[in-house]
């Protein structure tokens, strides 16, 4: 991956978690559903080998949840 690729990845990740917490500040409780979400999603998934393949993009997405939530009470 080049460098204008990394800064492109790295500023979409920033905007989304710019979003997340706004959505959260207008919605409370969404972040906490949307976690509920991935992880069943991620469940389902893993009953399948082509989503079993695709656990690590669920993990980091529920890292990026979490981590937005934590932010959040600080």
């Amino acid at each position: 991956m080049n460098s204008s690729t990394k800064n492109q990845t790295a500023a979409c990740v920033y905007i989304l978690h710019m979003l997340l917490q706004r959505l959260e500040s207008e919605r409370p409780g969404m972040l906490k559903d949307i976690a509920a979400g991935i992880a069943a999603d991620q469940a389902a998934a893993g009953a399948t080998e082509s989503g079993k393949r695709m656990d690590g993009v669920f993990t980091e997405a529920l890292r990026m949840v979490n981590l937005a939530q934590v932010q959040l009470r600080q």
